[in-house]
């Protein structure tokens, strides 16, 4: 008797992941292989609706153009099934070097930073077939300079 081998499945958290680690190589080829030929990409702080892996995978080279070194960091991953929410920010440049303390560290925690930005994918077959960009658009933008300089 001939057993299929089961493979484990990439949870939807794994491709999150996965998706904003070739977000943040810019690896458009990668992105355009997560999403299906169908998807619907709506960005709502610009009133923006596209189709289709060119036209959506070109919303975010255009995006990220003048910022090369901007990174998105997932700081939230909600798995609903089907739906998937991720509460993202920018990465920061690292700072130069800073003086030694000269005081014992602080024992609180470092301050939650709030997400940036809110997408809302759905998935199917491994694929993207929607998403959504829910955006600060002024502290996105704030974000993203203050990563670039």
């Amino acid at each position: 008797m001939n057993e299929k081998q089961n493979t484990p499945k990439q949870s939807n958290v794994e491709w999150v992941r996965c998706y904003y680690d070739a977000f943040n190589r810019r690896d458009w080829e990668w992105i355009a292989a997560m999403l299906a030929p169908e998807v619907e990409w709506f960005h709502a702080a610009r009133d923006e609706r596209v189709r289709g892996i060119a036209a959506v995978t070109a919303s975010f080279r255009s995006m990220l153009e003048g910022v090369p070194g901007a990174q998105i960091e997932a700081r939230a991953i909600h798995d609903a099934g089907l739906i998937v929410v991720a509460e993202c920010g920018i990465r920061h440049a690292a700072r130069k070097s800073v003086p030694p303390l000269t005081r014992p560290p602080s024992t609180r925690p470092p301050p939650v930073q709030p997400p940036t930005f809110c997408e809302i994918l759905e998935l199917r077959g491994g694929r993207c077939i929607r998403g959504t960009t829910y955006a600060d658009s002024v502290r996105l933008l704030m974000d993203i300079s203050q990563a670039a300089a």
